[in-house]
């Protein structure tokens, strides 16, 4: 039960003792909003917070292995080329800069191994996305200087790092890139305007559904309102439309991975590596949960010594 909000610095929350499944075990909870991700493990470490959400790859070899909860996430990051203007119009550009991404180097590094290479759109924490093969691409295509803005925001602290190696990387193929670097909020409104014509960013696939057909539809499809790639293929929308008039669970799932099989043939998405939640828990604190949709973090049987 929330009793109080300073701004964007904290909260304050009792414990309702009417919830319906019963009483919560903690009798209540201090939050506090730390936008610094060392900051927040830096507060773990001397004992000042009991959870902490969102601890950076790069803090959290620090902490004791026993205190980090890695969950993977239905969240995969991904290098959308935009198909609506040159170099990324050409689908051999659109070869050649996939060429360019060592995924595995990129999440052996970047990431530090706590994330999981993308071998498509979807990854671990869907059961039903078993390993498959992705359809037929076209041949690379020589850059010969062909110049990129190359974009990405700094919210998640693993972007930036990850923007910088495919720069590189596409410079070794031949591109002359140039790079921009802002906080979303800033970032979105030439994001969503197309104004890029790379961008690295992550997604969830699930977004608040949990239905993969929904990601499709927004992300993937001419009318699609987050459609950062400016992927625009008839074909793609007339099957998103026929798979969303699917009711069965596992029948949309199924559709889902055909689909991405046609998304990935033309180039536009490039998945790199496929995210997971990292928790920071104090010692003796229990009932935190692995919730790969990251809506429960703290719950009825959450305690502290």
């Amino acid at each position: 039960m929330l009793t109080s909000l300073q701004g964007k610095d904290a909260a304050t929350l009792d414990a309702f003792t009417g919830y319906w499944a019963g009483a919560p075990e903690a009798s209540g909870v201090d939050v506090r909003f730390v936008p610094d991700g060392t900051a927040r493990a830096g507060a773990l470490r001397a004992g000042e917070a009991d959870i902490v959400h969102a601890i950076p790859v790069a803090v959290a070899a620090s902490l004791d292995a026993k205190q980090v909860l890695d969950v993977p996430l239905p969240r995969t990051v991904s290098l959308h080329l935009n198909m609506a203007k040159p170099p990324f119009a050409d689908a051999g550009a659109r070869a050649a800069a996939r060429a360019a991404v060592d995924t595995g180097a990129l999440v052996r590094g970047v990431f530090e191994g706590r994330a999981d290479v993308a071998r498509g759109i979807y990854g671990p924490a869907s059961p039903w996305a078993s390993p498959r093969a992705t359809g037929r691409q076209a041949a690379p295509a020589v850059p010969a200087g062909r110049k990129i803005v190359l974009a990405t925001y700094t919210d998640r602290a693993e972007l930036p790092e990850a923007a910088t190696v495919i720069a590189e990387a596409l410079r070794g193929k031949g591109f002359v890139v140039e790079q921009v670097v802002r906080e979303y909020s800033l970032l979105e409104p030439d994001l969503l305007e197309g104004k890029f014509d790379a961008v690295v960013a992550t997604r969830s696939y699930l977004l608040d559904s949990g239905d993969p057909i929904a990601y499709l539809s927004s992300d993937l499809t001419c009318a699609g309102a987050y459609n950062l790639s400016r992927l625009c293929d008839p074909a793609i929308d007339t099957a998103v439309g026929q798979a969303a008039a699917v009711t069965d669970p596992g029948a949309r799932q199924t559709a889902a991975l055909k689909i991405e099989d046609s998304v990935l043939a033309t180039g536009a998405l490039i998945p790199l590596a496929h995210e997971r939640a990292r928790i920071g828990i104090a010692p003796g604190v229990t009932g935190v949960p692995a919730d790969s949709l990251e809506r429960h973090l703290i719950t009825r049987t959450t305690r502290r010594p």
